[in-house]
């Protein structure tokens, strides 16, 4: 099996009612199966709240990009409050950029043990060509006002959670484990214009592994504030998602 639901040569569109009550999804142990959705399907999705995948060696992707398609429609993933990807080695990014507007219920995130994955959440072809254009040097603020917890782990080759900034004011918990190459945690920890001053309310634990890849992230007076926060662990440590 390579896909779970196939777009058919000449169509553009699914019926209006196709999956429309999905509400989870839970794919395991399918190792040629490269993708679980295509881009006409996503209007159709509109009751979908969990996604998880496991164990899918070939998996490149959750949402097949098709040719001449500009933009997402606006309810696409906009119920979705959880995805779980753990050991799909081939894919290299979770979301989209231009799905970010959509995912406003978002409450978790977990990706772990896919060694290839570089970016969570990845600017697309077009849109890497448009910022590149750009000359204002104008800076996006992406906003998550849900999400709660985030955990990352043995992810060697990820280097970008995201290009521009999340602003997530509900966020509770981060781990991240092993992911030596990430060179920087795009969710913002701090309360708005107050610099390094307050972290969020909301945050109540950042476990960490290794010390010393955290300690490179930010400057003395940040980690300060946030090291009542952060518990560290070994390298041998495994992956708890302690907010379950």
């Amino acid at each position: 099996m390579e896909e779970l639901i196939s777009m058919e040569e000449g169509k553009e569109s699914y019926n209006s009612n196709s999956f429309s009550l999905l509400k989870r999804i839970e794919i395991g142990q399918c190792p040629s199966m490269k993708k679980l959705f295509p881009r006409g399907l996503m209007p159709n999705l509109q009751n979908l709240e969990e996604i998880e995948v496991n164990d899918c060696d070939n998996m490149e992707e959750l949402i097949s990009m098709e040719e001449g398609k500009e933009s997402y429609n606006s309810n696409s993933f906009s119920p979705l409050k959880k995805i779980k990807i753990r050991e799909c080695p081939s894919m290299k990014k979770l979301f989209p950029q231009g799905l970010m507007s959509n995912l406003q219920n978002l409450e978790e995130i977990e990706v772990c043990h896919c060694d290839n994955m570089k970016e969570l959440i990845a600017m697309e072809e077009r849109e890497r060509e448009e910022s590149y254009n750009s000359s204002n040097g104008t800076t996006f603020i992406f906003t998550l006002p849900k999400l709660r917890s985030v955990g990352l782990a043995e992810l060697p080759q990820l280097k970008s959670i995201c290009s521009q900034e999340i602003v997530c004011d509900s966020l509770e918990y981060i781990e991240v484990v092993n992911c030596v190459n990430l060179e920087r945690i795009a969710l913002s920890l701090f309360l708005p214009d107050q610099s390094w001053l307050f972290p969020l309310p909301s945050l109540k634990a950042i476990h960490i592994c290794p010390q010393d890849w955290w300690e490179q992230l930010f400057d003395f007076e940040q980690k300060i504030v946030l090291l009542p926060l952060c518990s560290f662990e070994d390298e041998d440590m495994e992956f708890s998602s302690f907010w379950v």
